[in-house]
């Protein structure tokens, strides 16, 4: 199993952000989503890796998810946005790689299901510590 690159959160300003032209452009953002934002901002935090210089010098990172957050963070002239700064090398395999991971997890799901998911973890790891440092979050 390979590892999984190292990842930290920031708040980073929407101006150093660039899309990748490699990837597809992204759908504009939903004005549901758009008047989401306007009114709370935004939760989930958007994947992006820092530029290499190959595509863009003038930007200082790279959008892997999310695209249409930050889009609608740029429609509605946001200056910072939440990410999550993963250390890959910018290519389309990479990104595809998240891409198609994010994908699979954006499936809606209901609170029980997330609470077994987090049982059979607990049952598989058998450590509560291990578990709670895996999932990122106290158990209380």
């Amino acid at each position: 199993m390979s590892k999984l690159p190292e990842a930290k959160f920031e708040i980073v300003k929407v101006e150093e952000v660039a899309f990748p032209t490699f990837m597809p452009k992204p759908q504009p953002p939903t004005i549901d989503l758009q008047s989401s934002i306007d009114l709370n901002g935004i939760y989930q935090p958007i994947g992006i890796c820092k530029n290499d210089g190959q595509e863009f010098k003038e930007y200082k990172y790279l959008v892997i998810w999310g695209r249409k957050r930050l889009q609608a963070a740029h429609n509605l002239g946001m200056e910072e946005i939440p990410a999550m700064v993963i250390d890959i090398k910018p290519s389309k395999e990479e990104f595809l790689k998240f891409l198609s991971t994010q994908s699979l997890t954006s499936i809606p799901i209901t609170p029980v299901e997330i609470w077994d998911s987090i049982k059979k973890l607990y049952i598989e790891i058998g450590d509560e510590k291990i578990l709670q440092k895996r999932l990122g979050f106290h158990f209380q």
